[in-house]
């Protein structure tokens, strides 16, 4: 079939409009100022205490409850290839893990800790189509679900890992409608979008025939669209709105970098937060996915606090370097 031609992504350059984009300053290393407080609690879901009986049996019932409610196929890989989508929104708050280690290894022992998904990152990390692939079978065998981040504009990329078992795709740099929907071309199937057919590995992973992965991939599935530049905060509402985008991720540093038109890298600064609060109202008011980057745990429970349905849970080498810099602390201590 004649694919579609994909949107080159623009580079940001108009100003953004006064609502969303007044000099905020977006994603990488909190800044010493203390975040704005989150929104009130009637806007964003508190959390439980992550040792909570009431988290733990949360974290354990709910896959399982709303996999069954989507009449989810059986088989545990069927399971957890089902189980994203229906978890998202309302202030959901699940956590993912951010690999950029093309090792499938490090994806598989990251999915074995607490969170709920895993993010394969081909825009920085390291991981390529092959090793992306490679890993999608070792995140399903600890039973979490997969979402790959595609490089800029390889759309195409996009269907080639749904059909290999990806629950998610997240696009960078989406600053249009016309970007959005170039999109989805490539993640959904029509009516939505004109994705090709071939989701051999996608088959045997969900355990559906054919026809009911036709029927029902649109919905299995989750296209996340990330908005980092003034243009796409410009343009948030207008993206929300194309069928087929399921929600929108914000890369706080590159968004800070986008505002502050090249000054500074400051995810902490208070206009980050203003246009990432903005965000999560927006999702929320359309019914939406709201997602975002945090660089550490307590910056990934601010974002879960104010209201996120997905964070992603700093990435691997950082995990690793944080890993081994508290084992060496506490092996030198006199």
């Amino acid at each position: 079939m004649k694919k579609p031609r994909t949107a080159a992504p623009r580079a940001a350059s108009k100003p953004g409009r006064a609502a969303t984009a007044k000099g905020a300053a977006s994603s990488g290393k909190s800044a010493a100022a203390k975040p704005p407080a989150p929104a009130p609690a009637s806007a964003a879901r508190k959390p439980a205490p992550a040792g909570s009986s009431r988290a733990k049996t949360a974290r354990n019932q709910a896959p399982a409850a709303k996999a069954a409610a989507a009449g989810t196929p059986a088989g545990a890989s069927a399971r957890t290839f089902a189980s994203l989508a229906p978890r998202l929104g309302g202030g959901s708050g699940l956590l993912t893990g951010w690999i950029g280690l093309p090792d499938p290894l490090v994806a598989g022992l990251v999915a074995r800790e607490d969170v709920d998904a895993v993010t394969l990152d081909m825009q920085h990390g390291a991981v390529d189509l092959a090793s992306a692939i490679r890993a999608i079978p070792h995140v399903l065998a600890a039973e979490k679900p997969v979402i790959v981040r595609i490089p800029v504009g390889e759309f195409a990329t996009a269907s080639r890992l749904l059909d290999a078992g990806a629950s998610g795709i997240i696009a960078p740099m989406v600053n249009s409608v016309e970007d959005a929907r170039a999109l989805v071309a490539f993640t959904k199937f029509p009516p939505l979008g004109q994705r090709s057919w071939g989701p051999a590995l996608a088959l045997n992973i969900s355990g559906l025939a054919p026809n009911e992965y036709l029927a029902r991939a649109n919905a299995l599935t989750v296209t996340l669209a990330m908005v980092e530049t003034r243009e796409a905060m410009d343009a948030l509402d207008e993206i929300l709105g194309v069928d087929g985008i399921d929600g929108v991720l914000v890369g706080p540093s590159d968004l800070s970098i986008a505002l502050s038109g090249g000054a500074h890298v400051d995810a902490g600064h208070p206009d980050v937060w203003t246009a990432l609060d903005h965000v999560v109202r927006r999702c929320r008011a359309v019914g939406k996915v709201s997602a975002v980057f945090a660089a550490n745990g307590e910056r990934a429970r601010d974002m879960r606090l104010r209201g996120f349905d997905l964070v992603a849970l700093a990435n691997d080498t950082l995990q690793l370097r944080a890993g081994v810099k508290a084992m060496a602390e506490i092996a030198r201590r006199d």
